[in-house]
């Protein structure tokens, strides 16, 4: 692209891109100041972002009238860089399609909704192809923001829900000893099914970790494993864990997590809790021994992070497929296909449900990126995978065949060493004081801002938006009050 600087009557410089001016050729500035204080934003702007603005003379008028915003640009190209100086941050579209993941990461889901997005209408007739791509991943990440919004206010509410049933109704916590065994990590991913003839014969050997959706298959081909995870908030995951009514398997869960309570009651728990959110705030106020973990979005990132806590030896992975694969999409027996087989039916069979599943996932991705960015000791962690089902790659992760690790279990001659350290008995007495305390403590804490932001993050940013929306705040308030009640229900009910 060409580019063309000339003198303006005002004695600053004016510029054209491909024959059309950026900025007024008689008074750039005059033009700039008309032009901001033609902006009406409809909330107050935390965030200013123009788009390609060129000499940027709009800055200081920008900075004068939203006097409490950082000013921020997003360049169409590199000629205007020597201006970046001027902006508080600066976004380039070499790769505009990236532009959406920018903007999310560094405003959050939350933040997006306070910027207040302007463009600057020369460079939308000079650049019409990158104008276009950049507005277009404007619109992509809000509405991206907006979905994560209504997803954490759903969870919010039910790891808050969880928790409460949690604190409830646990009464007998360990804590994992450290072992020096090879830790065998079960996911429930097609893989799966290529390693259980082995895995069963040299069981005692490694100490065996299941993931909650590979509890039913690892029973079922008759491997017993030391103990179970689950971190997932969801009625669905607690579906999996029906087996441990049955079973006697020491259950490593966040306070978070689906429960049903008799398997609360009945089980060995090995408590965990995530250093952030109002989850965190209520189990302070208890006598239960959490183990902090690191929140992220799959189970098998948990236990990964506790295996490697666990042992000094190797952690093999199997199942951890993080890819859709033709079929079942899960190694069965799995108790959701149970479950959902029983709708299947000529209008809506079992073979439609699963070409569906078998289409790309995002959530997938997702994890699949997590587990590449997790920085390893080289030789430390293995996945078990053939290559007809190996679709990705995960970082440091090294990838086996079966066959690989058929000849590296050889090498672990060893009874495997594991054993649970008790580490509380909550009595009776113990329980109803904490639980008075926690009611208290939550009526307290959802008149604050913290909880209402936390909690209900959509309603939360849309009346911020518009303080002034009484419809916006009974809602809000109607929610909160409801929320409450049912909190305090769950603590105070025999």
């Amino acid at each position: 692209m060409a580019f063309e600087y000339f003198d303006s009557k005002e004695g600053v410089k004016t510029v054209k891109a491909n024959g059309l001016f950026l900025h007024s050729s008689y008074a750039p500035l005059k033009e700039a100041e008309r032009f901001v204080q033609s902006q009406k934003a409809p909330f107050e702007p935390e965030y200013i972002v123009i788009t390609e603005p060129a000499l940027s003379y709009c800055v200081p008028y920008l900075r004068k009238k939203f006097s409490n915003a950082k000013i921020g640009a997003i360049r169409y190209c590199i000629e205007f860089s020597n201006q970046d100086s001027d902006f508080d941050f600066v976004f380039t579209s070499n790769n505009a399609n990236n532009l959406k993941n920018t903007l999310l990461s560094y405003f959050t889901e939350e933040n997006l909704f306070s910027v207040f997005f302007i463009s600057w209408p020369a460079s939308e007739k000079a650049f019409p192809e990158e104008n276009k791509i950049a507005w277009n991943q404007i619109k992509e990440a809000l509405y991206t923001a907006k979905t994560l919004l209504i997803t954490r206010q759903f969870f919010e509410k039910k790891w808050l829900i969880n928790t409460a049933n949690f604190v409830k109704y646990a009464n007998n916590f360990y804590a994992l000893k450290k072992s020096n065994s090879p830790v065998f990590v079960a996911a429930s991913g097609p893989s799966l099914k290529d390693i259980l003839p082995l895995l069963k014969t040299i069981q005692s050997k490694f100490l065996i970790i299941a993931l909650s959706s590979a509890i039913s298959v690892l029973l079922y081909n008759g491997i017993t494993p030391d103990f179970c995870i689950n971190t997932d908030g969801g009625y669905w995951a607690g579906e999996h864990l029906k087996k441990l009514l049955d079973t006697s398997l020491p259950l490593t869960l966040s306070c978070e997590a689906y429960c049903k309570k008799s398997i609360l009651q009945n089980s060995k728990i090995i408590p965990l809790n995530y250093s952030d959110g109002m989850s965190l705030e209520l189990c302070k106020n208890t006598n239960i021994p959490f183990i902090k973990a690191s929140r992220n979005g799959t189970v098998s990132g948990t236990a990964l992070e506790l295996a490697l806590n666990l042992t000094d030896s190797k952690v093999y992975f199997t199942g951890l497929d993080l890819c859709s694969q033709n079929g079942f999409q899960h190694t069965q027996p799995n108790e959701l296909e149970i479950n959902t087989s029983i709708t299947d039916n000529k209008l809506s069979s079992k073979e439609k449900r699963l070409a569906r599943a078998s289409f790309k996932n995002e959530s997938l991705e997702i994890y699949e990126d997590w587990f590449k960015k997790q920085e390893l000791s080289e030789g430390k962690v293995f996945r078990i995978i053939s290559s007809e089902l190996k679709k990705n790659s995960l970082g440091m992760i090294k990838d086996i065949s079966p066959d690989d690790f058929e000849k590296a279990s050889t090498t672990y001659k060893n009874k495997k060493d594991f054993d649970l350290e008790k580490t509380a008995t909550i009595s009776n007495e113990e329980k109803s004081e904490a639980l008075n305390k926690l009611c208290d403590l939550i009526v307290q804490k959802s008149q604050t801002e913290e909880w209402k932001k936390s909690i209900f993050p959509l309603d939360y940013v849309t009346l911020k938006h518009n303080p002034s929306n009484q419809e916006s705040k009974q809602k809000l308030e109607k929610e909160n009050s409801r929320l409450v009640k049912k909190l305090q229900k769950i603590l105070k009910d025999e």
